[in-house]
């Protein structure tokens, strides 16, 4: 791994390895920004950009296909965890591993949310066997079926959370009951949880492959917003980027558009 500088704005991570997944949070008490938490298929590092250090850099023989950040059930501290082959590892600011449990199969999706309404985040975890398991910590509470691999998992309002499946299949879960889901003939590329119409539940935002970006309201699935790219989506977040204090949503597609 290696920095090097090409502006006075943008610096570049040479992780010199394939990089299998990628995600920003907040990962330790001490600090105030994000650390930026990055897979290969045989290690994973965590890297404050701020500070241009390591925070540490962990050998995964399982391989790190999908990560989230945040809060997992009791544990005070947030984790950096990480879906592999068959495995979930979880690690702490300090490079510690608190948790580990075993999936069904090869994780292609994972994320956090409060999935039984005990205000305490469980984990979402979307395998190429087709399932969408929910973990609360290192017990599988709950398995629903789908009809291909679950590309994407991200939670919505209370108990609901989206996915995205290989197939172009997108879709709304209420707990282990789907409240609907939609069919493309393009692939999702991401998924996202934005209040997009102002009325104080967010929307599912979905890039797609061929440039389409839209948001269906949860509950419905019905359209309320779409919008165009000249290439394929690349990755949805949310941000000042405006710097007003208000927090928007930025797309880009894999050209550079935004």
């Amino acid at each position: 791994m290696s920095i090097s500088q090409s502006s006075s704005e943008v610096s570049l991570l040479n992780i010199n390895q394939t990089v299998s997944a990628v995600t920003a949070g907040h990962l330790s008490q001490s600090k105030t920004g994000d650390i930026l938490v990055v897979g290969t298929p045989t290690n994973v590092l965590a890297y404050d950009v701020q500070n241009n250090a390591d925070v540490f850099y962990k050998d995964v023989s399982d391989g790190a296909n999908a990560i989230t950040i945040g809060h997992l059930g009791r544990n005070p501290l947030p984790l950096a965890l990480i879906g592999g082959n068959c495995s979930i590892h979880g690690f702490d600011g300090d490079g510690n591993d608190p948790f580990w449990t075993v999936t069904g199969d090869n994780v292609s999706s994972i994320t956090l949310t409060d999935f039984d309404g005990d205000d305490e985040n469980e984990l979402l975890v979307g395998s190429e066997d087709f399932d969408i398991r929910v973990f609360k910590r290192e017990e599988i509470l709950f398995e629903m079926s789908e009809t291909e691999a679950v590309t994407a998992l991200c939670p919505m309002h209370g108990s609901r959370f989206g996915y995205a499946l290989a197939n172009g299949t997108v879709g709304v879960y209420e707990k282990i009951s789907r409240w609907w889901r939609i069919k493309s003939k393009n692939q999702a590329i991401a998924i996202y949880s934005y209040d997009i119409d102002g009325d104080g539940v967010p929307e599912l935002i979905t890039g797609w492959s061929n440039g389409k970006v839209d948001a269906r309201n949860d509950r419905s699935g019905e359209v309320v917003f779409k919008d165009n790219f000249q290439g394929t989506v690349a990755g949805i977040v949310q941000g000042d980027y405006r710097m007003d204090g208000k927090n928007q949503l930025i797309c880009c597609s894999v050209d550079g558009e935004g």
